[in-house]
């Protein structure tokens, strides 16, 4: 989906941010020339005890702050409420279709209503 928001403006440049599933996989390929990815990593590994829940983040954008990578990444967290509380109050926590062309037809109807 963000090869094809990037190729059809080109004339504008995108900062995405994401959590460390989907932000760690578009590290591992290359992004579009227009695009910017600010994300968190996963700590699973290491060679002694660490505290409790250690986070790291990380930015493509090379000249931002840690300030400003943070930042970013902070404001997502409005989107991901609006989406769970839109999918509370939609019904979605309860589906009625279990089949994967029920949820198809129904999310993409629901998000618009």
């Amino acid at each position: 989906m963000l090869d094809i928001l990037c190729s059809r403006h080109p004339e504008r440049r995108f900062h995405l941010t994401g959590d460390s599933t989907y932000s760690g996989k578009s590290v591992v390929r290359p992004l579009p020339a227009t695009c910017q990815m600010t994300g968190r990593l996963p700590m699973d590994a290491a060679l002694w005890t660490r505290p409790p829940k250690p986070q790291a983040f990380y930015s493509t954008v090379t000249d931002a702050t840690p300030e400003q990578a943070l930042t970013w990444y902070a404001r997502r967290w409005a989107v991901e409420v609006t989406f769970q509380e839109a999918k509370g109050h939609l019904g979605f926590e309860e589906p009625q279709g279990w089949t994967r062309r029920a949820v198809e037809r129904t999310a993409p109807v629901a998000m618009f209503l």
